[in-house]
């Protein structure tokens, strides 16, 4: 059963009071709970949908008991009661793409348009969901390596043979208008003044292979991709935790050298090792 607009709501305000209220480390949150601070803050808002299934493989019921006891105690009830009306399985997705001239739109309605399902998809493809779902709505874009490597047009035909009866020709049309190769982002952020376009210039800047990259600062291509562009916050915890420092000094030198300065100035700039984002009363989750 689908959760309704409402009810995504108030789950999200349900474990945004069990994460702690107005005094809620997201960050911290985030990391506990397996996800992105970006998802998160979807959750909490009402605007992103999770299934019975997705709790259970992530355990939140687990984390949240452990790090989050006391409340854990108080709202746990309500927690469930709001589980309960969710769907089993998270996969389905009905959102149709705003894009309707893209590679991402084609492979959509070959994939069963708005009754796909997500998750089965992205097994059949051999992608992440998340990666998929991007594509899908013109966010980030694969290429013709990736495409041919990964055997989708032989996937399709034998999987959703009627959409690709109906799509295929046309599936093969944007194919050829993708990159040849995956991994170069030759996008350059618009924000020059950011911890994300010092980053790009490090990593490379229009000549980055950002899989290898992501790779290298243990990150989602996705993520890392929004972080160069200003919509995907990090915060100092992430950087020394994850080591960033390091691996740009040994796999970038060169780039790590001319930068170096810049990339602290900005860094220091980011949220602490806490990240505490505190919420007054009138201001709304974010």
């Amino acid at each position: 059963m689908a959760t309704s607009s409402a009810g995504s709501k108030n789950f999200g305000k349900i474990l945004w009071h069990i994460l702690g209220g107005r005094d809620v480390d997201k960050h911290l949150a985030a990391e506990r709970l397996g996800i992105g601070v970006c998802y998160l803050d979807s959750v909490l808002q009402g605007r992103k949908r999770v299934s019975q299934r997705y709790l259970a493989n992530k355990r939140w019921r687990d984390v949240l008991a452990k790090y989050y006891s006391e409340s854990w105690k108080q709202r746990s009830a309500a927690f469930e009661r709001c589980v309960a009306s969710f769907r089993v399985n998270r996969g389905y997705c009905p959102s149709e793409p705003k894009l309707k001239a893209g590679f991402g739109y084609v492979l959509w309605l070959i994939l069963g348009g708005k009754k796909m399902n997500l998750e089965k998809a992205a097994e059949q493809l051999n992608i992440d969901q998340t990666y998929l779902s991007s594509i899908i709505h013109g966010r980030i874009q694969t290429s013709q390596g990736s495409v041919s490597k990964k055997g989708w047009p032989k996937v399709l035909s034998e999987h959703y043979p009627e959409g690709w009866k109906q799509y295929g020709t046309m599936f093969d049309q944007h194919t050829g208008a993708l990159k040849k190769r995956a991994g170069v982002s030759g996008t350059e952020p618009k924000d020059r003044n950011s911890f994300g376009y010092i980053l790009w210039l490090i990593l490379g800047g229009k000549d980055l292979n950002a899989r290898q990259a992501s790779e290298d600062l243990k990150i989602h291509p996705v993520a890392l991709s929004m972080l160069f562009h200003g919509r995907q916050p990090v915060s100092q915890k992430t950087l020394i935790k994850k080591q960033w420092r390091e691996v740009l000094a040994r796999a970038y030198g060169e780039g790590w050298r001319e930068h170096a300065d810049e990339f602290e100035k900005y860094a220091a700039a980011l949220p602490g090792p806490a990240g505490v984002k505190k919420m007054g009363t009138k201001t709304k989750l974010r």
